[in-house]
Parts: C-alpha cells; structure tokens; sequence
C-alpha cells in the first residue's frame, strides 16, 4: 500500500526528498503485549507497535560487465565482484550464482555479458549507489 502511494506521488515530488522518506507507522495488526520492567507490579503493558519504515528511491541499470575478481574468504574459488563503467558490484549474487559465473569467466565468457543491478540514483559523477545484483540478462548484449 505504502510503495504504491509513494509511486503515484509525482516524479518532482519523489525526486525532493532524495535518500528516502521516513514515515511514522502503527501497524494495524492486533496489540502486543510485553512484561512489565519493574517486579511491583505482577500486570502486563498493552503496547502499540509503532514503527518506522523508510522508504528508498531504487533505480535499475542494464551495464556490461568489464571486470571481474576472485573471491576471498568464504567466497573463494568463487566470483567475488564485477566491474562495470559505472561501478564494482559485489552484492546480491547467490552462492550457486557466484560458482556459476566464476566457471564461465574462467572459461573466458564472462566479459561483455549484461546484467542488471538495483541501485539508489547514481552519483553526482555517474557511479553506483549501494549496488546489488539482480540478475544477468542473456536477452541483451554489449553495446
């Protein structure tokens, strides 16, 4: 409900408030219930649940990959990240992903394939914003 009232907000207004919006919420569920803190009184607290939930402008991009990285740590012998033009992207791969595309970029088919990556708006300079990886895009190829 929320996501869709704040996509039908127009563009101008959702490109004012930038990193997010912060909207006070109190969920409509049934009350909770919680101990009190001090052993004076034996009785329960109703308790609101109260919350805040940010809500975050989120773009997609299909780039070429141009670079990629071993993993190290739990990720090694696997793919660790991918460059593009504009920006690393190490985030959002499954462990079965990452096995997957590390076979294909040693076997030399990883570079020039699309992908599509989740990211807030870019930087003032064009690079990825907490980028995470959505998935590869066999439909498209490299400019």
């Amino acid at each position: 409900m929320i996501g869709r009232t704040f996509m039908a907000w127009p563009s101008s207004t959702r490109a004012l408030i930038g990193a997010g919006l912060l909207i006070l919420a109190q969920r409509p569920s049934a009350p909770s219930y919680k101990r009190p803190t001090t052993r004076a009184t034996r009785a329960w607290c109703f308790v609101r649940a109260i919350f805040w939930l940010k809500v975050k402008p989120v773009e997609t991009y299909d780039v070429a990959i141009t670079r990629y990285v071993e993993g190290e740590g739990k990720h090694a012998g696997r793919l660790g990240l991918v460059t593009t033009e504009k920006g690393s992207v190490g985030a959002g791969f499954t462990d079965a992903e990452r096995e997957i595309l590390w076979t294909e970029a040693k076997e030399g088919r990883l570079l020039g394939q699309v992908r599509e990556v989740s990211s807030m708006p870019c930087t003032s300079n064009g690079k990825f914003r907490h980028p995470v990886f959505v998935r590869m895009r066999p439909d498209k190829f490299a400019a």
